[in-house]
């Protein structure tokens, strides 16, 4: 009998041992299950048809299947006058975590409402202000120059009538830095070749009038290869389909999105968000009170995922990328050098070892000044909001 009931003590504690044994497990992976996370995005036009907000839309639904704890909300065509009420709306209705404007004439209104909503995180896209930040304000952009370089590499290898024309929508610092690394690509392929704005959209999103400045370089300008680094709509590689010639996508990879096939696109240089806004959730989830506020990353700081690599941005066509990214047409028209060097300078980008802006001076192409010697890098701050001055080989639009 003292057998049988000690034997039955011994079940008993060992029941109970397991019970709070499994207890304590459920309590450590209930402690360490992430929060569930509203991310909330204003997008500043249509998702479908448009370049920018299509590739932010993208890597957010990248997002949204990667975390099930995560869900991603949006409004599109949303203007600085509608900002605060669309954002708290998002707070207060839809229960959003992380607020985020892809375009900075939304991301400064926020300025106002930040403070009144400690634990949400807002983010604002940065176009020329850096100042603008706060303790949960936090403003962005990748280094897609380096990208934009690679692209212009393969478009001043391809053109034959050594005209490359880019439909731009304002002479802002970020179109301007796009045109200057494009530019710097261009001439590293082709020192001949010249750069044509034609003339400037006056909207971000305008396709009838991205059409007509489309038009206008190829008519007036002879250009052969076409990319609208400050433009949004599908309107200029439609001209470029109907005109038979190059286009360079931006922003997303424009033959993956239907718009062209690889007869008429050269590659794209393209946008991946989620390498920005993976470490923005990372920090909200880890209940970080003072996040990482600034972020200007280039390709040497990519996500680590399990399909690879991701840099913030790259040249892309059709799924592939890097050198793989050039169509077979592009590239019968291209040299093994010049293949090569992309090849070379991509690599060097990947490994944080070079940069376009570093390696060659910069020169304002007005005065004749030195803004900037060969191997020397220019700040932050200069590139998100002084570089106001186009390089030589850039040919802006007539006054």
């Amino acid at each position: 009998m003292r057998v049988k009931k000690g034997f039955a003590l011994l079940v008993l504690w060992v029941l109970v041992s397991v019970f709070v044994v499994n207890f304590r497990v459920a309590d450590v992976r209930a402690a360490d299950k992430p929060k569930e996370v509203v991310l909330a995005v204003q997008h500043f036009s249509p998702v479908a048809g448009a370049s920018w907000c299509g590739s932010f839309h993208a890597a957010c639904q990248w997002l949204d299947n990667k975390y099930p704890w995560l869900t991603y909300i949006y409004q599109e065509g949303v203007g600085p006058d509608a900002t605060i009420s669309v954002a708290e709306d998002f707070i207060k209705n839809k229960k959003a975590n992380i607020v985020v404007s892809n375009a900075e004439f939304m991301a400064l209104p926020i300025e106002e409402i930040y403070e009144q909503y400690p634990d949400v995180y807002f983010m604002g896209n940065i176009a020329s202000d850096i100042e603008k930040k706060g303790r949960n304000w936090i403003r962005y952009f990748g280094r897609q120059y380096q990208a934009q370089f690679l692209a212009g590499m393969v478009a001043g290898a391809i053109t034959d009538t050594n005209s490359v024309g880019l439909v731009c929508a304002f002479p802002a610092v970020q179109v301007v830095r796009k045109v200057n690394a494009f530019t710097l690509g261009v001439k590293a392929t082709n020192p001949e070749a010249k750069v044509y704005l034609g003339s400037y959209v006056g909207g971000w999103y305008d396709p009838p009038t991205e059409r007509e400045v489309a038009e206008k370089l190829v008519s007036e300008f002879k250009v052969d290869v076409l990319s609208n680094p400050g433009s949004d709509s599908s309107a200029p590689v439609d001209v470029a389909k109907q005109k038979g010639i190059w286009f360079i996508g931006k922003d997303a990879d424009i033959v993956a999105l239907g718009w062209a096939t690889e007869k008429t696109v050269a590659t794209s240089y393209a946008w991946n968000w989620q390498v920005i806004l993976d470490r923005v959730i990372a920090d909200y989830v880890k209940g970080e009170k003072n996040p990482r506020n600034l972020y200007f990353i280039g390709m040497e700081e990519p996500l680590k995922d399990e399909s690879g690599m991701i840099p913030v941005a790259d040249i892309v066509n059709n799924g592939r990328s890097g050198i793989d990214s050039i169509s077979a047409e592009a590239k019968k028209k291209m040299t093994q050098e010049e293949l090569d060097l992309i090849a070379k300078r991509r690599s060097e980008m990947l490994d944080g070892k070079w940069d376009p802006f570093k390696y060659y001076e910069l020169v304002d192409a007005k005065t004749g000044k030195v803004i900037s010697p060969a191997g020397e890098m220019p700040s932050d701050a200069h590139l998100l909001s002084k570089m106001d001055y186009y390089i030589p080989g850039v040919v802006p639009p007539a006054k």
